[in-house]
């Protein structure tokens, strides 16, 4: 948990173009690694300088913990907002308690904007059986290289035989590195490989 702020920076900066995008953007970045981070299935690389998410695909846990990490920021917001605005009043109130909630959506809008969101389920019809793993969030610190690819081929490879690694490449520049890293390709950018 101590390295999130550090890893959800080095996405920030990794899926945006900019510094000042990336300030925008790391409150949701930190938002969408905090669930990750507490069934500790983020990584990063040995040398910083990458970060994966490699975790069991099981998204009603996902979005659980993501309501679970949000509500004690929006109740922390709204405790600041009420010291700050003790009158009250609906401005206030909305400013303070739904902060959280609109750096998120701010954060997502600003990564969306810049191409590398991807905006679909890693998991199709096409997707085979089995215990599937999702592969997310690979971003590599602008100006490096690699060490985030590595890390991510590594921790597939320790996966057991047999299991299924999906993963929703966010352009087709990534699309094709998945292709030759040995995933096979489906709708929608969507890749699955099977250990």
């Amino acid at each position: 948990m101590r390295q999130v702020p550090r890893l959800a920076w080095l996405m920030a900066r990794a899926f945006t173009g900019s510094r000042p995008a990336a300030v925008v953007a790391v409150v949701g970045c930190l938002a969408a690694l905090a669930p990750s981070a507490l069934t500790r299935s983020v990584y990063s690389s040995p040398d910083g300088d990458g970060m994966v998410v490699l975790a069991r695909w099981r998204p009603a846990l996902e979005i659980a913990l993501a309501v679970l990490v949000l509500v004690p920021f929006a109740a922390l917001f709204g405790f600041l907002g009420s010291l700050v605005f003790p009158d009250g009043g609906v401005l206030a109130v909305v400013l303070s308690a739904y902060a959280p909630v609109v750096w998120v959506l701010v954060g997502g809008a600003v990564i969306s904007v810049s191409g590398s969101a991807v905006g679909v389920s890693p998991v199709g019809d096409e997707t085979p059986r089995g215990r599937r793993w999702q592969l997310a969030a690979l971003a590599q610190r602008p100006g490096t290289r690699l060490s985030a690819v590595l890390l991510a081929r590594r921790l597939v490879e320790d996966l057991p035989a047999g299991d299924v690694v999906v993963a929703a490449a966010g352009d087709d520049a990534l699309l094709d590195a998945y292709v030759r890293a040995g995933f096979t390709p489906g709708e929608g950018r969507r890749v699955y490989r099977t250990v």
